[in-house]
């Protein structure tokens, strides 16, 4: 049997909270709470058990005390990962950042694909000089609101990024990708990987468990040596928000945090509608107990720059 099972529960009106809050939490934590009595409303039954409501992403462990003020999509400011026309979008640069301004926010980055990719159109040094002057237009048009020159660069098999020298330096955020060879060695798979974050143009590493949900599972990447890398580089390390991956997942988001890296919460946008990502990223993040403080871009631009090295 494939697909995912689904539980239907039927409650009560007068145990509505009671049942929701069952369906909610895992059987460990709800477990630990011990006997539930019932009530309409989730916020009665916590308030019966003496204890403050905790929000149901946190509800997987055994927990009674105050939860944190967790990241809400209100908080984000902009997105730092999205495609236009350039590679493999369905957009402009600029419709893409009209669409994001008025969702709110006051900046984005472009991070079409390089070249290394191969099975989608991807840009070398010249493409992304051509591509800056459409984002300058860009910004000319869309002022003050901000889009950034940005990339996703890929990692060669050797380990060195898809760019030149000179062009990384002259971008603004440079996303680090790993596509190709997502099955290897964890060795070498952690080694290529850390060796491209310590590349002092590089901003943040995209979906680093490489997994695409139902068709590839996660790489081997030794998750711990990376985030030790990004606490030394200021590398942030990404909550990719596309439906089919969710990379890093709650638990990774959660080991970030703990050890002090901080997370970008990104779309992966390749079109308009797919700027809707944002809420599934910040709720992988919330599932991490990220907080607005843990997340890079609910500050403004001129601290998101302020990390580069």
């Amino acid at each position: 049997m494939e697909g995912v099972p689904v539980e239907l529960v039927v409650a009560e009106p007068a145990r509505f909270g009671t049942d929701l809050l069952r369906a909610t939490g895992s059987e460990a934590y709800v477990e630990a709470l011990g006997p539930l009595p019932d009530a309409a409303e989730e916020e009665d039954v916590y308030r019966a058990l003496g204890i403050p409501w905790l929000p149901p992403e946190l509800r997987e462990e055994p927990f009674r005390g105050e939860p944190p003020p967790l990241v809400e999509l209100s908080d984000v400011r902009g997105d730092l990962h999205m495609h236009t026309t350039w590679s493999d979008g369905r957009a402009s640069v600029e419709e893409m950042g009209s669409a994001a301004r008025d969702l709110g926010y006051a900046y984005v980055a472009i991070c079409d694909h390089t070249t290394n990719v191969r099975v989608v159109p991807g840009l070398d040094a010249d493409g992304l000089r051509r591509q800056g002057e459409e984002i300058a237009a860009a910004n000319e048009a869309l002022t003050p609101f901000r889009v950034l020159r940005g990339t996703e660069c890929d990692i060669r098999a050797d380990g060195s990024l898809d760019l030149p020298e000179d062009v990384l330096a002259e971008l603004e955020w440079v996303q680090l990708s790993l596509h190709a060879g997502q099955r290897g060695a964890r060795d070498e798979l952690t080694r290529k990987v850390t060796e491209a974050m310590r590349h002092p143009a590089v901003s943040c590493l995209s979906h680093p468990k490489g997994r695409i949900i139902n068709h590839r599972p996660e790489n081997a990447l030794d998750l711990d040596a990376v985030f030790e890398v990004a606490l030394e580089t200021g590398v942030a390390v990404e909550v990719n928000g596309l439906p089919d991956r969710l990379d890093l997942r709650g638990e990774h988001v959660r080991r970030a945090i703990q050890a002090g890296v901080k997370v970008v919460c990104s779309t992966d946008a390749h079109s308009l509608a797919g700027l809707g990502n944002m809420q599934l990223s910040i709720a992988t993040a919330r599932r991490g107990w990220a907080t607005a403080a843990d997340v890079l871009n609910t500050r403004p631009l001129d601290e998101v720059l302020a990390r580069r090295r």
